[in-house]
């Protein structure tokens, strides 16, 4: 698994699991100068590890070619995280308490 792949997931879990919500399921997004079928696959496998590894699977994305934009072996890798939670009472500023340092 690559480090970024590691990465990824974490944050986008972690900008769930802090709004009080439960990871549900992860989408990625691959731009890349030039698709070379044999590095996207371990890039989506290792991207898919690291969603099983945080309990949150990875449902689907999309590959982007962008030769010209990027060096044939460049890419960069996105993603959205979606979760579900509770309504809680802290989601306008009237039910949020202060905070304290």
């Amino acid at each position: 698994m690559t480090p970024s792949a590691r990465t990824w997931s974490a944050w986008s879990s972690i900008d769930i699991v802090v709004v009080g919500a439960r990871p549900l399921l992860m989408t990625d997004y691959i731009a890349c100068g030039r698709v070379v079928p044999e590095r996207i696959a371990d890039i989506v496998r290792g991207v898919a590890t690291a969603c099983a590894a945080v309990g949150t699977p990875l449902l689907g994305g999309e590959t982007a070619e962008h030769p010209g934009l990027m060096e044939a072996d460049e890419y960069d890798l996105a993603g959205a995280a979606t979760g579900s939670s509770r309504p809680i009472g802290c989601w306008a500023p009237s039910g949020c308490a202060p905070a304290t340092s």
